[in-house]
């Protein structure tokens, strides 16, 4: 099966266990980056169609994607975190500013989803910090490009 996708850093060992064998790649910057994107898209799409029983891991796998592109662009949570647009985030390098405006609206996002379904943030990152231990998330830059 084709993939070419970002996948968690545990993931090969789970194709492995089920007898496939995974085909990847380690992605470079500007790859891993795109890929980023791609798996933002995916979580946002993935939170709209998601039931209420589906929800919270959703969201909490749009966070983690959010986060991922913060760390990617060596941009600590708190630069972003403010309660309306205010000289924080204002930035010399304008590409740094725009994943800043776009992380910003992404987690604006989820704290109004978050507040529309009675999820409170305390177990958004419960759930988000389990998922982490169990998937390791990206930080090995895996594409998987097939299963055979």
């Amino acid at each position: 099966m084709r993939y070419d996708k970002l996948v968690g850093d545990k993931i090969p060992d789970k194709i492995i266990k089920n007898w496939e064998t995974p085909i990847f790649h380690i992605a470079w910057d500007e790859e891993y980056y795109e890929k980023l994107k791609d798996k933002i898209r995916e979580e946002i799409d993935e939170v709209a169609e998601a039931g209420s029983h589906e929800l919270l891991e959703e969201l909490a796998d749009l966070k983690e994607v959010a986060l991922a592109i913060l760390e990617f662009w060596k941009i600590d949570i708190s630069e972003i975190k403010v309660n309306s647009w205010n000289e924080t985030l204002i930035e010399a390098d304008e590409l740094k500013m725009e994943i800043k405006i776009k992380v910003w609206n992404i987690l604006g996002f989820i704290d109004i989803i978050c507040s529309m379904n009675q999820i409170n943030a305390e177990d958004l990152e419960k759930v988000r910090l389990e998922k982490l231990e169990k998937r390791w998330w990206f930080k090995k830059r895996i594409i998987l490009e097939e299963t055979l």
